[in-house]
């Protein structure tokens, strides 16, 4: 059974940008992410999860209406099928007409060539969504990905580029995004701490991880769920 859960990105200044929606399975009694449930998945799982993440969306769109932009992450193995991927987008874009505001992630664990890019680029923008980079400064990162297409946010993989010594390379991103109004937005922030530190050059970008929220399920009684697994 699969189930979604939000977690909050903020802006520097605490408030809430939007969500990012994440998928969550019961498994022996217990809910768990993508990361645990997926780890012996075979090709074809992923896909098949993606579906049901949009499905779901679909499903229950009135629950989602009035949170703010909607973080939607698309694996690698699914955007490299653009079939697929033109298929989801536009499930996704019924639900523009009940004010959903849907950003679809598009991985840097993603190999696609810069035509690939753009073509799923195209298509969202074409049926109403925005796009993210996302797992930026992981894989396939390079400053090209970034300056070749236009993204409307940047997400930042934090355990990515663990060391000082990537700052220069940050610095330059922050100012692009600045530059070209792409929203930037550090992930996977586990401490606070660490914006007083080396990385305090992007204090004002926008932030997502558990030193801020954990996911939270959208419906008040889907954690009851788990008394009917296993």
């Amino acid at each position: 059974m699969t189930v979604l859960a939000l977690q909050s990105i903020h802006f520097s200044d605490g408030t809430v940008l939007g969500y990012e929606i994440l998928a969550r399975r019961v498994v022996s009694g217990r809910f768990q992410s993508p990361a645990q449930f997926m780890v012996d998945c075979r090709p074809g799982d992923w896909a098949q999860l993606d579906k049901e993440v949009v499905r779901l969306i679909n499903e229950n769109l009135f629950d989602f209406s009035n949170k703010g932009p909607l973080f939607v992450n698309l694996s690698p193995e699914t955007l490299s099928n653009y079939k697929l991927v033109k298929d989801l987008i536009h499930s996704l874009a019924k639900t523009v007409p009940f004010g959903l505001d849907v950003i679809i992630e598009v991985s840097e664990k993603f190999s696609g060539t810069p035509v690939e890019l753009d073509r799923i680029i195209a298509e969202a923008r074409l049926n109403g969504l925005r796009v993210a980079i996302d797992d930026y400064g992981s894989d396939n990162s390079d400053f090209r990905r970034l300056t070749q297409h236009k993204w409307d946010f940047c997400k930042i993989d934090l355990p990515a580029v663990p060391s000082i010594n990537k700052l220069p390379w940050l610095i330059e991103v922050r100012d692009y995004c600045l530059l070209n109004h792409v929203g930037l937005i550090l992930e996977k922030v586990e401490d606070m701490a660490i914006l007083e530190g080396w990385l305090r050059p992007l204090s004002g970008a926008s932030l997502q991880g558990f030193a801020l929220s954990k996911p939270e399920f959208y419906k008040a009684d889907v954690s009851s769920q788990i008394q009917f697994a296993g």
